[in-house]
């Protein structure tokens, strides 16, 4: 998995799957272009984070209703390598816990590389396996790498309050991406 080549190492991870009927060039596109904004409780999760006024900060147009990939690109946010119609990864470094994130903008040729003091790297995929004639597994998979044990601590406790949030997006993801490819399927 290209994850492994961009997070070798992490202190924390999360992930997920979900079986999908269909086939692997219909679930990457649907995955490609997704939008949460067609998930009431990832709407309300963003809206309590912030992420929302952020998103609508960065952009001329109205959001409310859309919380697509490029749109989390505009907040640093990066598409670090895709090989489609199988995985793609993303990744974002910083200090992400409190109310007001900050985030550094990286390239993607400093990302692998990036260590700084007080500070955490993400690392994200979604991958898709085709399991057989329109039956596929899609999984998503987080890793968290934090820099030293200050970030390390600040991230624990930041991370025992939001994993469960962080998860529940994920499955909305997946569920989101299932139910899209397979009506299509």
């Amino acid at each position: 998995m290209l994850l492994d080549q961009y997070m070798p190492l992490f202190h924390f991870r999360e992930s997920h799957q979900a079986l999908v009927r269909a086939k692997p060039e219909r679930i990457y596109k649907v995955a490609r272009r997704f939008d949460l904004a067609h998930s009431r409780p990832s709407k309300l999760l963003f809206a309590m984070r912030g992420i929302s006024r952020q998103l609508e900060k960065n952009h001329s147009r109205d959001l409310a209703t859309q919380y697509n990939f490029k749109d989390f690109e505009k907040l640093g946010f990066l598409l670090l390598e895709e090989i489609p119609p199988y995985e793609f990864i993303f990744g974002v470094a910083g200090k992400l816990w409190g109310l007001k994130p900050e985030i550094v903008r990286l390239k993607q040729s400093e990302f692998i590389g990036f260590q700084a003091d007080g500070m955490i790297k993400v690392g994200g995929n979604l991958q898709v396996s085709q399991l057989g004639n329109n039956l596929c597994r899609v999984s998503t998979e987080t890793r968290i790498f934090c820099c030293d044990l200050k970030a390390k601590g600040k991230f624990r406790a930041y991370w025992t309050v939001v994993r469960p949030f962080s998860g529940l997006i994920r499955l909305e993801w997946l569920r989101l991406i299932r139910d899209e490819a397979e009506s299509e399927a």
